[in-house]
Formats: C-alpha cells, sequence, structure tokens
C-alpha cells in the first residue's frame, strides 16, 4: 500500500509495523501539511461488520480527547472497503520495548512515565472514557521521553469479535484486572489495576504474573499474593510499593477511587525526590491479619461519573464463543479451595516454627558474641568513587543507584541508611548518585581525532551513531569532518550523534600538492572528470550529469553485534537503487561506491530492514569543503 492515497488526503510514505488487528503507516496529510499515522483494519476483522461499525462508533467517541499524553484521533472512515482511521504521528519505540531493553527503571523516570500516564487516565474518566487495554504495547515514548497513550476506544469493539479478543488476550492478560471478563469494555478501576501492573514492570523489568496460559496467568491475577516489589529491587521506596499495592488490590473497592486519587500520590513521590523529602509514608497500612487495606489518602476525592458503555447486539453476544479467561468474576472466596481444617493446620505449624526461630535466636545471641558495630560514614557529597573505596574497606556491601538528574554528576546525594547510623560488616548500603542531566549539550567534535571525539562524546553522556568517511584535501586524516547533530543543540541522553571522518586528500591532490606548479591555490580546485564535474544551470542537464560517489561507512560498535546492512540511495532519476545488502559486524568499514545523476542524493542505510540513517545532501559540496 505504500504511496497509495488514501481518501483523496493521505499518502501512505512507510510501513511502521503491524499488530494482529491493525497494519500501521506513517503518512502524509496533503489537507493540513502534516505527518499522521494511519491504522488499518487487518484481515479477517474488517469483514466483520458488527466489529468494523462498533470500532467507528467507538473511535469517534474517542476523537473528543485533547491532551497531550493521549494521541490525537483526527479522522475514521472507510476506503475500497479497508476500514481506517488517522492519528497523530509519535515517534519513539512502546513501553513494552524499553522495558525490554533497559528495565528495571530508576525510580524517578519510572514515576515519571506513571505520572504522565495517570494524567491521560485522569483526563479520559473526566470525560466518561475509559481504555480498558491499558497495557506497556499502547503507550509510547518519544527519544525527548515524552509519553502518549495509544488506542484509545479500541477496546470496546473488541466485545463484537471472539477472533480479536483471542489476539489480543495474550498480550492484555498480565495486565486485566480480576473482576474484569472479555465482555465487559473496562471500567475506571480496571484502567487502575493495568497502570499499577505497568508500574511494577518498569521497577522490576518482570511481568506482575506469567503462566503458561491465559487461564493460569487469571488465576493468578484472583488468587496469587502479589509478588515483593522491594525484595526484587531494594532501590525502591516504601511509598511507592504502596502506591502500587493500592492499585493491584484484588478488589475493586480496596483500589483508589479514581484515577485522580491516584495521580495525587504519584505526583506527591515526584515531589518528595525532586526536593529530597522522606519517603517512609505509604499509602495502605497492613492489619494484624495479614490483610492489606487502603487507608484514606489526602484531599478530598470525588467519584467519577459511571462510564457509559456501547452495548453489543443481543445475536453477537448469544453467538460468541467462551474464551480462556472466563466471563465470569473471579473474585471467590478463599475457602472455597482450602478447607477450615487445614487452614488451621498451616497456622499452628506456622506458631511452632515461630516460636522455634525465636529460641534458637536467643541461644544464639547469648552463646555467641555480635560483630562490632560499625559507624557509617557520611557519604552524601562524596564522588562515587571515594564511597565505594570506604565500603569496600569497612567490608559493607554497596548498593549503587545512579539517576539522571541536576546534582552534580557522580557525587552521592542520599543514602539509606544515612551517615552515623550503625551497622555490620556484609551489611547493605543504597546510596543515589547522579549521572548528569537528563539533557545534555552536544559536544562540538569537528576537527578532532576519531578516538577524542568518541571519547567526549561518551564524557557528554551521548552515544556514538553512524560514521562515514570521506577524502578531504583540508582536514587531516582521522579527523572529523562535521557532526550530523549541531553543537547548538542540547539533546536526550544516550541519544547517537554521527559523525563524517577524513580519509585524507585525494590522490590526484597529492599528487598537485607534492609539484612544481606556483600556482598550487588554483590547480588544487579544479575539477576533472573523476572530481566535482561543473554542474550545469540548465536543471535538466544539470539531473542528467554523472558523478561519482566514494565514501567509506563505518558500524559502529555499539553490542548490537552482527546485523543485515543494506544502504540504498535516491538520485534525481527518483527511483532506490540498493549498493549494499549483506551481513555485517560491530567496527566493520564498509567501501560505498557507485555513480549518480543530478546534484543532491539521497542516502539511507538501514539495520535489519530498520532505517537506521538518512539524510540528503550534495556529496561534491561535502567532499570539498567543510560543511557545519
Amino acid at each position: 500500500m505504500i504511496n497509495q492515497l488514501v481518501n483523496q488526503r493521505y499518502e501512505l510514505v512507510e510501513k511502521l509495523g503491524e499488530s494482529p488487528l491493525f497494519a500501521v503507516y506513517k503518512a502524509r496529510d496533503r489537507v493540513a501539511n502534516r505527518v499522521v499515522a494511519i491504522k488499518v483494519v487487518q484481515s479477517p476483522y474488517r469483514s466483520s461488520q458488527p466489529f468494523t461499525i462498533l470500532l467507528t462508533e467507538c473511535i469517534n467517541s474517542a476523537a473528543s480527547l485533547d491532551h497531550p499524553n493521549i494521541t490525537r484521533i483526527f479522522e475514521c472512515g472507510d476506503e475500497d472497503g479497508y476500514t481506517f482511521f488517522a492519528t497523530e504521528y509519535v515517534r519513539g519505540i512502546n513501553l513494552k520495548e524499553r522495558i525490554r531493553r533497559i528495565a528495571p527503571f530508576t525510580v524517578s523516570v519510572a514515576i515519571d512515565f506513571a505520572c504522565a500516564a495517570g494524567d491521560a487516565l485522569q483526563y479520559a474518566h473526566s470525560m466518561g472514557l475509559t481504555h480498558g487495554d491499558l497495557r506497556p504495547h499502547n503507550i509510547i515514548i518519544s527519544p525527548e521521553g515524552a509519553l502518549k497513550v495509544t488506542d484509545f476506544g479500541v477496546q470496546p469493539a473488541l466485545v463484537a469479535s471472539d477472533e480479536a479478543q483471542k489476539e489480543i488476550l495474550e498480550l492484555s492478560a498480565p495486565y486485566h484486572a480480576p473482576e474484569l471478563s472479555t465482555r465487559v469494555p473496562g471500567s475506571v478501576s480496571g484502567d487502575i489495576y493495568a497502570l499499577g501492573a505497568i508500574l511494577y514492570e518498569m521497577l522490576t523489568g518482570t511481568a506482575l504474573f506469567s503462566g503458561e496460559s491465559t487461564e493460569a496467568i487469571a488465576d493468578h491475577h484472583a488468587f496469587s499474593n502479589i509478588p515483593s516489589l522491594r525484595a526484587l529491587n531494594p532501590g525502591v521506596p516504601r511509598s511507592v510499593e504502596g502506591i502500587v499495592l493500592k492499585c493491584l488490590q484484588k478488589r475493586p473497592e480496596d483500589r483508589y477511587g479514581t484515577s485522580s486519587e491516584l495521580l495525587t500520590d504519584l505526583k506527591a513521590v515526584r515531589d518528595a525526590m525532586r526536593f529530597g523529602k522522606p519517603l517512609s509514608w505509604s499509602p495502605i497500612d497492613t492489619e494484624s491479619s495479614g490483610q492489606e487495606t487502603p487507608t484514606v489518602s489526602s484531599g478530598i476525592r470525588n467519584s467519577l461519573p459511571t462510564v457509559p458503555r456501547i452495548p453489543l447486539p443481543v445475536a453477537d453476544v448469544a453467538a460468541s464463543s467462551t474464551l480462556a479467561m472466563p466471563s465470569r468474576n473471579r473474585l471467590r472466596a478463599q475457602n472455597e479451595r482450602v478447607s477450615i481444617y487445614l487452614r488451621a493446620a498451616l497456622i499452628f505449624v506456622t506458631c511452632i516454627i515461630f516460636a522455634a526461630l525465636i529460641g534458637f535466636t536467643w541461644v544464639w545471641s547469648s552463646m555467641w558474641s555480635q560483630p562490632a558495630s560499625i559507624s557509617i560514614p557520611q557519604f552524601v557529597g562524596k564522588p562515587i568513587d571515594e564511597v565505594r573505596n570506604l565500603t569496600e574497606g569497612l567490608k559493607i556491601r554497596l548498593i549503587e543507584h545512579a539517576e539522571f538528574s541536576d546534582k552534580p554528576r557522580d557525587i552521592v546525594y542520599q543514602s539509606d541508611p544515612k551517615g552515623g547510623a550503625l551497622t555490620r560488616q556484609n551489611h547493605v548500603i543504597n546510596v543515589w548518585f547522579s549521572k548528569g542531566p537528563a539533557y545534555v549539550n552536544v559536544p562540538d567534535i569537528t576537527g578532532l581525532t576519531k578516538e577524542d571525539a568518541v571519547q567526549k562524546l561518551k564524557d557528554a553522556g551521548l552515544t556514538l551513531g553512524i560514521i562515514m568517511t570521506e577524502s578531504n584535501s583540508t582536514v587531516p586524516s582521522n579527523h572529523v569532518i562535521r557532526q550530523d547533530v549541531s553543537s547548538r543543540k542540547r539533546i536526550f541522553h544516550d541519544t547517537a550523534v554521527g559523525m563524517t571522518i577524513s580519509d585524507g586528500p585525494k590522490i590526484g591532490e597529492i599528487a598537485a600538492r607534492d609539484g612544481s606548479d606556483q600556482n598550487l591555490g588554483t590547480d588544487a580546485n579544479k575539477t576533472t572528470s573523476d572530481q566535482s564535474p561543473q554542474v550545469s544551470t540548465n536543471p535538466s542537464e544539470a539531473d542528467q550529469q554523472a558523478h561519482s560517489f566514494e565514501r567509506n561507512i563505518s558500524i559502529p560498535r555499539d553490542t548490537l553485534g552482527r546485523r543485515k546492512v543494506r544502504i540504498e540511495y535516491k538520485d534525481a532519476m527518483g527511483a532506490p537503487v540498493s549498493v549494499i545488502d549483506e551481513e555485517r559486524g560491530e567496527g566493520d568499514k564498509i567501501p560505498v561506491s557507485f555513480t549518480y545523476y543530478g546534484k543532491m542524493i539521497t542516502l539511507t542505510i538501514y539495520y535489519d530492514e530498520k532505517k537506521q540513517w538518512e539524510k540528503t545532501f550534495d556529496p561534491l559540496l561535502t567532499q570539498n569543503q567543510r560543511v557545519q
């Protein structure tokens, strides 16, 4: 469908991906002159009239949402039997992929993302709409760290298609509240549960519950205890653990009453971390019975209006088959599975074990002396390297938490326990230090050697992007001619910055430099048929002029291993031409040589069929002069 015009308005430019329900394309809106995303319903769902009708109604209802953390919906329509809708185009990757790459997140990053998603839910709930299928796959994170929640209005339409539910159920089961069923479009309490499960996954790197089937995962949601968050990530404060536990309560009435209440606690944690306030409070209290019951959060919290439901035709509901996740409420009483006698026996055995442990502890403490206590030094304000040496000398286990902040780089700003407290050898000390600001200034690396430039990017908190080489008579060999991100910009940390490295002058230029001609400055700028030809001022003649392109492109050492590299170019002839399509490894230098027509070319590099780099430029201009 690439280059196809949809609704006489949207020109499909590139396929971004696909899910079981939709194929997603990047498109150019010719009317509004903007880039949009076009989602087209996949076969066989587009032939299901109840599904497409209900989907169109739900999408049009969600089109009223206008919030910075929700992708805008511009239009929903039908084109030659294909149901489509146009949405805001968001650059970036979904949160599930980001979790797979770098989780567990630092607490501050996870809370920032949760606050942004909570803002989106609070706004949608106030408009009488729920998401119903909130999961990391439906949350996009831009390269600048901005968050967008997608696919509002899609989930209610799933009740019209058994096949669509089966496709989505495997993805949504880890975030599905236990009281919900596949026949319920969703609820405010269900969205809160899903956000709690997503926050848990960001902080631990693992899903809340997993199983061999969706039925097994649903049983875990209904009956299994919530895995300890701080056991998997000791750096999580008690308040954050309490927020997650309150979101994940089995019964809806034990969770946050509204998304506003949840957002209030999330923002309280975010502000406390920014201003160094304690985070020892928790929104829940643990009773002596072992049941976790929520306490009332601060502030006046009002209930939201009931979310309107779009009814499903009776005939479709009756004809639908039962899915792996049953439609009835899974919150059954625990005594349906465990008899009272077995529970009494378990309590009795637990009491005996507890008494034995107390006795053993008393005997051990009376017969053997305890190790001498150690006074924890004051770590706050010291470099992290110095703290490592101190804890190693005291034989204290150190757990480091590096976060991006405006505090001085590599300086410890918080410790737990604090300085002056008593501890013993092999006990754990948590320290937090700054990795520098989240957004950094791009350094000027032009004129530096390749090695110095790479080190300067690393010191600034950036990564190395695509490396190209070209001949240059003014910049020494192995020195940077130009960089693809201006040094006047401020960008997000870990962003890749590419560079072009000089291979030194061409052989003809070296010969001219070593000759006896006194008019070297004039002769060096003359072009031959192999160098920079004179481009005619007549556009048609310029487009037919042939030129040679000879560069070396280096694959960065980015820990991605071997990958399929495809390099193509487009010139005045219009059609893209592939010149390289082969397996390459890290650090490989690829010689690229071809003949092109016209003045400008567009060079594109793909890794494993994913676009990695693209630039439109005049090779003759960048070959003979330094371009900033």
